[in-house]
């Protein structure tokens, strides 16, 4: 699994084509946009919007902060590896190598060094939730970009 995760021959399934980057590209801005209004929404009136009323009560106290992370984690390491994608080939290794690299230093810069010290100084089980959901959306977004195509022969690459 991991060799054909790697490939440096078959095309990254998403934004293989001119077509398709533009539409990855929407969706990755899409992506970004929905973090940054749910994080505008939490910020202006955070007790009068009736989404992060639902998202509290149903899902928890921590929500608002997980969506804003899975959504910006996502977003910035997909907007990442886009636009590098245009200067190199769109393999699926070129998209791992690109992807991950941006999601280790992401990951250390936000997630443990900025994330992790707010979670040290207040001991709030929500950043820990944000935490995770930083891990997740750049896992996403790694899968997401680097997923490589079914070959020719129609056998799919993970079987």
């Amino acid at each position: 699994m991991p060799k054909n995760f790697f490939s440096k021959t078959a095309l990254a399934r998403t934004a293989s084509t001119p077509y398709a980057h533009a539409n990855a590209l929407v969706v990755a801005l899409l992506a970004l946009f929905l973090a940054a209004f749910h994080r505008y929404e939490g910020f202006a009136e955070p007790y009068q919007v009736w989404f992060r009323l639902d998202e509290i009560h149903y899902i928890g106290r921590s929500a608002p902060g997980a969506i804003e992370h899975l959504a910006g984690a996502f977003a910035l390491c997909s907007l990442f590896t886009l636009f590098w994608g245009i200067f190199v080939r769109p393999t699926s290794r070129n998209r791992v190598l690109v992807a991950g690299t941006f999601a280790i230093v992401y990951f250390v810069a936000s997630t443990l060094m900025h994330d992790g010290s707010q979670y040290l100084a207040s001991r709030d089980p929500s950043q820990l939730m944000q935490m995770l959901a930083d891990v997740l959306g750049l896992g996403l977004a790694l899968v997401w970009l680097s997923w490589p195509e079914a070959p020719e022969d129609g056998e799919p690459s993970f079987a």
